[in-house]
């Protein structure tokens, strides 16, 4: 076994979260696979990237400072009240979770088009995930903190027990 700290750890690409999940959100006939396939990443990493989207803040928080900005960039109109992963989803709780990640993430686009002066990063959640730490230092963690989850997601050999000891087959 070794420290906690050794294992490997995975880093977090904003702009590919953010492709990922507007991919799986927005488009009806794509998959966390299939999304996962072309973005070169796994489909648990897709999951987790809508998931931790719909963690981040309120569109409503949003909205009300792109308002502050720009009056008419704050239309509450613009959030998507439907998006096809809803129907994809298996519980109703997951349906919420997806609708809260496309409403975030179409919130930040717009706060991002109220800036007085158009911001250099082209990607709104890269964009706002930089300006967030830089004013108030706060870091939006994927998991919590000193957990890396295990890079092979791949099934691996199940292993027998017998009596309380485990012995490979």
């Amino acid at each position: 076994m070794r420290p906690p700290w050794l294992y490997p750890h995975r880093t977090l690409e904003p702009d590919l979260a953010e492709r990922a999940a507007l991919t799986y959100l927005l488009d009806p006939r794509a998959t966390y696979t299939s999304v996962a396939t072309a973005v070169g990443c796994s489909w648990v990493t897709v999951w987790r990237w809508v998931g931790w989207l719909a963690t981040l803040v309120t569109p409503a928080a949003l909205l009300a400072r792109a308002a502050r900005l720009d009056a008419r960039g704050a239309e509450p109109r613009a959030l998507p009240r439907a998006v096809p992963a809803e129907a994809r989803a298996r519980s109703a709780a997951r349906a919420r979770i997806v609708l809260h990640a496309a409403q975030v993430l179409v919130a930040l686009a717009l706060l991002q088009r109220a800036q007085p002066e158009p911001p250099a990063d082209p990607s709104p959640l890269r964009w706002w995930l930089v300006a967030e730490f830089l004013a108030v230092r706060q870091v939006a963690r994927v998991t919590r903190g000193g957990f890396s989850p295990a890079l092979d997601i791949s099934p691996r050999r199940r292993r027998a027990v017998d009596g309380g000891h485990a012995r490979s087959p």
